[in-house]
């Protein structure tokens, strides 16, 4: 049997302390400070993903102008139409121009919501702000309407429109 130590007071048995346990008295704090680092870190990685993630986030919105999108088409439709000697084989050109307007838009609008990650509004329905970019010209580039095109189409149609008039006039006397 082995040497037994009891307390006089209560009479426990005591038990002798190593060497090692008592010089550790002085360092008692570094593991509840460990723990208290491990849950502050737990804490904060749990709000990153979070807030990446999961969280609400606001809603960006852009406006374009369809209006002026859809005129500038329309003009170069009618250009198209308004030159002298328009055959069979332009109308259907042109025609075929007009039915593409609405899918080559939808896509165009798909493809810049994508980029921009923002719903976009038509300018006319929607309050703007200057803090609401406006779209139009990216939607124009994107649907291949230049200012050169609409300038030759502009010009095309001025040139019909004379010949129409020159052609209407009656004869003079």
């Amino acid at each position: 049997m082995r040497n037994r130590k009891f307390d006089k007071d209560t009479g426990l048995e005591v038990f002798p302390i190593a060497r090692e346990a008592e010089d550790e008295g002085s360092n008692w704090w570094l593991a509840p400070l460990a723990a208290l680092f491990a849950g502050v870190a737990l804490v904060a990685s749990g709000l990153y993903v979070y807030h990446t993630k999961f969280a609400h986030k606001p809603v960006k919105f852009a406006v374009f102008d369809l209006n002026k999108v859809v005129d500038s088409k329309e003009l170069i439709f009618t250009a198209m139409l308004s030159k002298p000697g328009v055959t069979d084989e332009d109308r259907k050109v042109a025609l075929d121009l007009v039915a593409k307007i609405e899918p080559e838009l939808q896509a165009v609008l798909a493809e810049i919501r994508q980029e921009c990650g923002c719903e976009i509004l038509v300018k006319a329905a929607a309050m703007s702000s200057p803090n609401i970019p406006d779209l139009t010209m990216v939607v124009a580039q994107r649907m291949k309407i230049t200012e050169a095109d609409l300038s030759q189409a502009k010009e095309t149609i001025m040139k019909s429109m004379q010949v129409t008039t020159e052609v209407a006039k009656p004869p003079s006397k």
